[in-house]
């Protein structure tokens, strides 16, 4: 490749790092065309680098997800997606079994947390929450959805699954997983 150097630009996703408060809307699995501005912002600071998109968990599903259904401008030179949940329906059923519902506890304990800290700082309706009580799903059908512009949580994990648009990648692309990482099963990346 002939290059020497190498840059790293770390991108935070809405409503994390630096930049909490600052961004309208809220971060979900598709949030592509993020990623792509920030793409985009990194081949303007180095025009002749390879830029190579990686994404962790739900960012590589993202990542994946943008690059086969919108691929075209934006879309890094190369993806390396690690343990991404790309059928999102099937990571969450995952997560409602055995001692994988620590996992959905902790996600929902998360989400509830970031939405207090949002309405404190009066980005959300006041009456907008999260219920102790509620599982991934739930919350995903009632929070994470509605306020992304999704119908239903069913609608955003269809929507928002990068498995149906894997094939369409049209960059290098490669894909890490754990045989026994709690969201995803192995097939779901075999499938």
């Amino acid at each position: 490749l002939g290059r020497a150097w190498a840059a790293v630009i770390a991108f935070n996703h809405r409503g994390q790092g630096a930049g909490e408060g600052l961004a309208r809307g809220i971060y979900h699995s598709g949030s592509a065309p993020d990623l792509w501005a920030s793409v985009e912002a990194g081949r303007a600071l180095h025009p002749h680098a390879l830029h190579v998109g990686v994404g962790f968990s739900l960012s590589g599903n993202a990542l994946l997800l943008g690059a086969g259904r919108d691929g075209g401008a934006g879309t890094p030179d190369a993806v390396l997606a690690v343990n991404p949940p790309v059928d999102l329906a099937r990571s969450v059923s995952r997560m409602e079994r055995g001692l994988n519902r620590i996992y959905d506890r902790n996600f929902v304990l998360g989400v509830r947390r970031a939405m207090a800290e949002r309405r404190a700082r009066g980005e959300l309706d006041p009456s907008m929450g999260v219920q102790l009580r509620w599982s991934l799903r739930e919350t995903d059908h009632r929070v994470t959805a509605p306020l992304a512009g999704f119908a239903s949580g069913a609608e955003y994990y269809q929507q928002c699954s990068a498995a149906p648009w894997i094939g369409e990648v049209e960059v290098p692309a490669v894909i890490l997983s754990a045989a026994d990482d709690p969201f995803i099963e192995p097939q779901m990346i075999e499938d």
